[in-house]
């Protein structure tokens, strides 16, 4: 208990002593504030300058006709349509065999068409999906009894 009571007069007397000393009155000084000196208007706006002269010049006809470009009788246009895929392959070798195969057997063009990682062995160029049914019919009684049919761009003859 002595303890707690020395501690509650220490507790007390450094209360006394900011409560007396922190509250007292300081002195004050006089501070003199000027009033700040407003600068000169300045005028921000763009000076005004002549309007643009605008000058028109009369541009003569073209005399060439515009080129008209002819489709190549090369390359056949490419529209969306179907295809028949008999075989996808890892090796190119594995479908080009396969693919001579089937030119030797079929009555339609035959493709290889190269997505990684496979060469794909497609037959025909259908723009129905009824004809390309079809001709899987006909190929799956061939022997070529995983065919099935491909959406891709397909030649136009």
């Amino acid at each position: 208990m002595k303890k707690f009571g020395a501690l509650f007069l220490l507790l007390g007397l450094a209360s006394s002593f900011l409560l007396t000393w922190g509250c007292a009155p300081r002195k004050s000084h006089k501070v003199e504030i000027k009033p700040e000196e407003t600068p000169a208007a300045v005028d921000t706006t763009k000076p005004k300058s002549e309007e643009p002269t605008i000058v028109f010049e009369e541009v003569p006809p073209a005399e060439t006709k515009p080129e008209v470009i002819q489709p190549s009788e090369e390359k056949p246009a490419q529209v969306y349509g179907y295809r028949v895929q008999i075989m996808a392959a890892l090796k190119e070798e594995n479908a080009n065999r396969m693919a001579e195969e089937a030119r030797s057997k079929l009555d339609k063009p035959v493709y290889i068409e190269y997505i990684p990682p496979y060469y794909k062995v497609r037959v025909g160029d259908f723009l129905s999906r009824e004809e390309a049914e079809r001709y899987r019919d006909k190929l799956k009684a061939l022997g070529y009894y995983d065919a099935f049919i491909v959406e891709t761009l397909i030649n136009t003859h």
